[in-house]
Formats: structure tokens, C-alpha cells, sequence
């Protein structure tokens, strides 16, 4: 009788299970698209393409982030310059961002806009000064009742980053350094309900006729100069509020974006009402090369309640305490990212 030869009768099992193991897979009919797994849940997990039309990314179907941060250089050489002024270096990180919520008659959106610079100069002392500061933050919600209208919420937050002085070489009555600024002193924050209404993704006009705004200055010296008395650390009014917002692509890479904030309490022992606090931020900046931009920027305030030493020659106390228009304007070259 003929021997079995076991092994080859092994390999041939094994080569009969492989076979009936991937036939099934090699034999069935393609998927097509729309018989795909159905659980539409895992979609909400999807980054989605970049809209790169409007500058945003889409995520969880609902929720838009736009914006850019960046870094902004200017540098001032003078000799011989019979205007005066000092030769300085200037930097300034700044970042403005978006993010928006937006589904079916529910908007909710917030606004971050942000700078700090610092500057260094040889011909001053202290040499290394902060040149701009600012914290704005804004968030807002709203319900859609007709179109391009919506019964909205508001909240609105702003103070500084860090320490701000006035020096002896701007008023030279100025014995040393004046703290005039510092975080939360002051801080701005006001909660109102209104009407929004809104144009396209660019405009937005809000009126509150009422919005309580709350003054707060931590700092106990300078309480008096934001109009907070002594012994608080904050004072609440209520008023009627606007706020106006602009935010456009002019021409390709050239954008322009402006808040306009106007409010006048019913009832202040400083402020009358009718006399409006006005808070206007204005930018203008261009993007070539990918990563470098021009950039113009205006800040215009004036406050009833903010008050300024006014020094006459050869005196060491200031003659009287005046209200005044604050104007900066900021012109740079930097790097900047955009979420575009």
C-alpha cells in the first residue's frame, strides 16, 4: 500500500481554508456611494474643506472661525530733525478673531481683538516702553424674528495686558513715571439685550435701550481718573447703546474692519445723558506674499469721565483736569497668519 504523504495533505487543507475564507471578498459586488454606512452621526466629526470664498473654516457643520494674528515692526531713524522726536524701534502682536455660530434662526458670535506692542528707544529712560495695548472681547446671541433681524444679546469686556505710565519726557512737570493703566484698571463690561440687525456677513447695526455698563478700576489711585469713586471698585449705569460693525474684503487681499460703539447713561453724576461715550477701532490691511501685510490702524475714544492733567510751565502740580478726544494711529509691516 502506498504511504500518505501527510504534510502535502496538510498544505492542501490550508490552501482550501484560505481559499474559502477570501473568496467572499473578492467575489462581491461594489458598494455603490449611496449604500454607504447610513449613521449620519459620524459626519458631525468631519473637518470639512476650507471655504476659501469667505475666508473660513467649517467645523461641526455649524461653527465658522476666521481671524489673524500676527506681528507688526516699525522702526524711526532721525538726525539732525528739528521737529524733535526720538529715534525707536516698535513691535506690536496683535490677533482678531471670529468664530460664529450659525443654525437655522440661532446666531452666536464672538470677537477677540487684541494688541500689545512694546518700544525700545536709546535717547529714552526708562529704553524699553509699552507703545499699544488693548483686550476687546465681544460675544453676542441671537434669535432670528424677521429677516436680517434678530432679538440678540450682548456682552462686552475691555481693559489692558499690562502696566501703562505717562512719562516726565511727555509732561515734564512729571517729577517720575505716572501709572495711568494697569489690568482691570479700568475694565469695561457691559451686558444689554436689543435688536441686531444684520446685512450679508459684513454688516451689523445693534441698538440696546437699555445696557448696564459697569466701570471697575482695581487700582485705588487711579479711580478718580476713570470716574469710580475712591472707596469702590467699580460704579454701574444704565443707558441706551450702539454698536455698529463692519468687516469687508474690499478687493482681493485688501480688508477693511471698523466697530463703532456709542453709549450715554440715563442717569451719572459726571455724564449727562446725551453726551456719548464713543469707542471707534478701525483697520486697514493688505496680505501679499502670503505672509506679510500692511497694516493701518485707528483708535478713536473720548469718555466723559476720563480726565487729563493739564500742566502749565514751571509748575509742579497740574493746573486742572480737562476731558479730551484720544486719538493712536499704528502703521506697520509684519507677518501675519489669516484663517483663510
Amino acid at each position: 500500500m502506498k504511504r500518505i504523504d501527510w504534510s502535502n495533505l496538510l498544505k492542501f487543507k490550508v490552501f482550501i481554508l484560505l481559499f474559502l475564507f477570501y473568496y467572499p471578498l473578492f467575489s462581491q459586488e461594489d458598494v455603490k456611494p449611496e449604500q454607504e454606512l447610513p449613521n449620519q452621526d459620524l459626519k458631525i466629526l468631519d473637518l470639512k474643506p476650507m471655504d476659501e470664498g469667505n475666508g473660513y473654516y467649517y467645523w461641526l457643520d455649524y461653527w465658522r472661525l476666521s481671524g489673524e494674528m500676527g506681528l507688526n515692526l516699525a522702526q524711526t531713524d532721525q538726525w539732525n530733525w528739528t521737529d524733535g522726536g526720538y529715534k525707536h524701534f516698535d513691535a506690536v502682536l496683535f490677533s482678531k478673531l471670529k468664530l460664529l455660530y450659525q443654525k437655522d434662526k440661532l446666531s452666536w458670535e464672538s470677537q477677540w481683538d487684541a494688541e500689545l506692542g512694546i518700544m525700545y528707544s536709546s535717547e529714552l529712560l526708562p529704553v524699553w516702553r509699552k507703545s499699544t495695548d488693548k483686550i476687546n472681547f465681544a460675544s453676542k446671541f441671537g434669535y432670528k424674528v424677521a429677516n436680517n433681524i434678530y432679538v440678540t444679546g450682548l456682552m462686552t469686556f475691555k481693559s489692558y495686558h499690562a502696566l501703562g505710565f505717562r512719562y516726565p519726557q511727555q509732561h515734564p512737570a512729571l517729577p517720575e513715571p505716572k501709572r495711568v493703566s494697569n489690568f482691570l484698571a479700568p475694565a469695561y463690561t457691559d451686558i444689554s439685550i436689543g435688536v441686531d440687525w444684520k446685512y450679508k456677513d459684513w454688516l451689523s447695526v445693534y441698538f440696546s435701550p437699555a445696557a448696564g455698563l459697569v466701570t471697575s478700576c482695581y487700582d485705588s489711585l487711579l479711580r478718580a481718573d476713570y470716574g469710580v469713586p475712591v472707596e469702590k471698585r467699580s460704579i454701574t449705569t444704565v443707558g441706551p447703546k450702539v454698536k455698529i460693525n463692519f468687516n469687508k474684503e474690499l478687493v482681493k487681499d485688501l480688508k477693511l474692519a471698523t466697530v463703532l460703539e456709542l453709549y450715554t447713561p440715563y442717569k451719572d453724576p459726571i455724564q449727562k445723558f446725551g453726551n456719548f461715550k464713543v469707542d471707534w477701532d478701525l483697520t486697514l490691511s493688505y496680505q501679499f506674499l502670503k505672509m506679510l501685510q500692511f497694516r493701518v490702524s485707528t483708535s478713536l475714544k473720548y469718555n466723559e469721565k476720563v480726565r487729563f492733567d493739564e500742566w502749565e510751565n514751571g509748575k509742579d502740580q497740574p493746573r486742572t483736569r480737562i476731558r479730551r478726544v484720544q486719538f493712536k494711529e499704528i502703521i506697520g509691516v509684519g507677518i501675519v497668519y489669516s484663517l483663510k
